[in-house]
């Protein structure tokens, strides 16, 4: 729920949608080939940032979206927006606003605010470097923890 009463609602599928509880509608976003649109309608994961945008992990790079303005920006790891290249799992932001995105083959990036990419997280020694994140949670004593399949 964001700061005006609207509902974010992020599908498998059915792209991004707001909700307007009071009035009962819904505003459908949905992916296109158009750089302003969302860029792919299977959302894994959603969160909003300290500065209120949204961010969307989906199968196909990362969406950053303005609620207010419903502005894009799309954000991949190559250029060409390949969806076997881009398939984000997962998007999580710490306290300091650093928002660290957990890729389906290409392991852990941080997202870089102002540059628009996305660089490999190179924090982790190489045993525990994973090609498929499947999470990220912070516990009560600020530790970042991770899972994923490590082969």
């Amino acid at each position: 729920k964001d700061q005006k009463g609207y509902y974010w609602i992020s599908t498998l599928g059915g792209g991004l949608n707001r909700m307007d509880y009071i009035k009962g509608t819904f505003i459908h976003f949905r992916a296109s080939e158009k750089e302003t649109s969302i860029s792919n309608d299977n959302i894994v994961n959603m969160i909003r940032s300290y500065d209120g945008q949204l961010y969307l992990a989906t199968r196909n790079g990362l969406t950053i979206f303005n609620p207010v303005t419903h502005k894009v920006r799309r954000v991949f790891l190559d250029d060409k927006g390949n969806d076997a290249d881009n398939r984000m799992q997962y998007v999580y932001e710490d306290p300091s606003g650093n928002i660290y995105v957990a890729t389906f083959k290409k392991g852990l990036y941080i997202y870089i605010r102002g540059k628009e990419k996305l660089v490999p997280f190179l924090s982790l020694p190489p045993a525990l470097q994973s090609p498929l994140y499947n999470s990220i949670f912070r516990d009560p004593m600020g530790r970042l923890w991770f899972s994923g399949r490590f082969i």
